[in-house]
C-alpha cells in the first residue's frame, strides 16, 4: 500500500496513472492527515494534493513497488491566497 502523509487535514488527494488523466483513487477533504491507497503489482503514478489556501503539490512518476511506501507531503501556505 501507499500512504500519503500530509501536514494538513482536509486535503483533496488524487492518484492517477502516470502521465494520464486516469484516476485510480481520490478523496475530497480527507478527515485525517494520511490517505492510504492499496494496489497490486507495480506501476508508476502521479499524486496530487490540494487544499485551499496552500500551494498545490504534485508528485510525478512515483514508483509503486511490491513493498509498502510512505510519501510525506508538506503543503506550504499560498502567499497569494486572500
Amino acid at each position: 500500500s501507499l500512504t500519503v502523509a500530509i501536514n494538513q487535514t482536509g486535503c483533496d488527494v488524487v492518484i492517477l496513472v502516470a502521465g494520464t488523466q486516469t484516476v485510480l483513487a481520490s478523496v475530497d477533504a480527507q478527515a485525517g492527515t494520511s490517505f492510504s491507497y492499496s494496489y497490486s503489482g507495480t506501476s508508476n503514478v502521479d499524486i496530487g494534493v490540494i487544499k485551499q489556501g496552500f500551494t498545490v503539490s504534485y508528485t510525478y512518476n512515483f514508483a509503486l513497488t511490491g513493498t509498502n511506501a510512505i510519501l510525506p507531503i508538506n503543503l506550504l501556505p499560498d502567499r497569494t491566497y486572500q
